[in-house]
């Protein structure tokens, strides 16, 4: 059974990967983009900061060459990690944060539309 992943799945461009796709660091850092791109993007970000949290000095930078996320992401990531879980684990963005709807896109965007298209068909 196949999963369908919403996220294309990374190809890390280090060159361990590149020289030999075959070794155990090209299917480790595989590995890992695959489980990240099966992440919502909080989840990505607290997967990679924890992996980050369990490695050493520089691995903030390694990991962002893997996953090809910003350090900064995965910094904010660590102080999520330090934090208590939020009221609503559920929700990954702030209230109002993303992609307005449609409706409020448009609103305002023709003023008088309807209007003109009414005079237009006599109605």
């Amino acid at each position: 059974m196949s999963r369908t992943v919403h996220r294309g799945i990374r190809q890390c461009p280090c060159q361990d990967c590149r020289e030999s796709p075959k070794s155990a660091t090209a299917e480790q850092h595989q590995t890992i983009n695959w489980v990240v791109a099966s992440f919502d993007e909080k989840g990505r970000r607290l997967f990679v900061a924890y992996l980050a949290s369990q490695s050493g000095r520089g691995a903030i930078e390694h990991l962002a060459q893997i996953t090809g996320m910003s350090p900064n992401t995965i910094r904010r990531g660590l102080a999520d990690l330090k934090q208590p879980l939020e009221d609503s684990p559920y929700r990954v963005r702030q209230p109002g944060g993303g992609r307005k709807p449609v409706e409020k896109k448009r609103s305002g965007r023709h003023p008088g539309f309807g209007e003109s298209v009414a005079r237009c068909y006599g109605r």
